[in-house]
């Protein structure tokens, strides 16, 4: 078994020339958890709302830009993403992990960060950085006060998140895969679990393989032309 993030099953094969790996290398037993991303600016950025970063980022095209954890990450495409929908330039800063991109974010090396909600938030309830939105269809109990990037203005960004899935090798005995399928479905019904993940920001997944396969392929189509949209590349 291998629990995966979305981008590797999404976002890699689009922005990689060759993969050691294809999707359909795996048989998708379920979700396991979805959360949220926040985006997110430094202390010193004239921007309160995300309607007033729209109209900073359109004032200055080209001049500002957001870190991430790393070409290709969940995090990278949330950002390209949120461009997308609010028509604006944003110049990409990768980071090798989420951390470093948000240290630079309070340091002002970075004006953006559209971050997961849980390495985000310590440092907005600090007061470090703001948060200016999330991608949910509805607030998080994390972060009460902060919209969604609908109600902030921006929509399309409802499915933005991160999510991790389990996998087994394609080919696995159906039995088998039938036994782990149900023992993974009585795990997220789990209050303790849900508890835990709640903690994180996350929610307890807990859809099925067709279910995801759906999913798959919306979010592969999605960056896809995100991908060739700005010609994205981590070769």
């Amino acid at each position: 078994m291998i629990l995966v993030g979305g981008s590797q099953l999404t976002v890699n094969p689009h922005i990689y020339r060759q993969l050691p790996y294809s999707p359909s290398d795996f048989t998708i037993i379920a979700n396991i958890a979805r959360g949220p991303m926040v985006i997110a600016v430094g202390s010193a950025v004239p921007a309160q709302t995300l309607k007033d970063l729209v109209a900073l980022a359109r004032s200055r095209p080209g001049q500002l830009n957001f870190g991430s954890a790393g070409n290709g990450t969940q995090v990278h495409m949330a950002g390209e993403a949120f461009a997308d929908a609010a028509r604006i330039d944003l110049k990409h800063v990768p980071y090798k992990g989420e951390a470093p991109a948000l240290n630079d974010l309070m340091g002002g090396q970075v004006q953006v960060v559209v971050g997961n909600i849980a390495a985000v938030s310590p440092f907005v309830n600090a007061g470090r950085i703001k948060a200016l939105a999330i991608t949910d269809k509805s607030r998080s109990p994390m972060l009460p006060e902060v919209p969604t990037a609908t109600e902030a203005g921006v929509p399309g960004l409802e499915d933005i998140s991160a999510w991790f899935a389990l996998l087994v090798p394609a080919g696995t005995p159906a039995d088998i895969e039938r036994k782990i399928r149900a023992d993974t479905v009585k795990a997220l019904q789990d209050n303790e679990l849900k508890a835990r993940l709640m903690s994180q920001g996350m929610r307890a997944g807990g859809e099925d393989a067709s279910q995801m396969k759906a999913i798959i392929a919306a979010e592969s189509q999605k960056w896809a032309r995100i991908v060739k949209l700005k010609q994205l590349s981590a070769d």
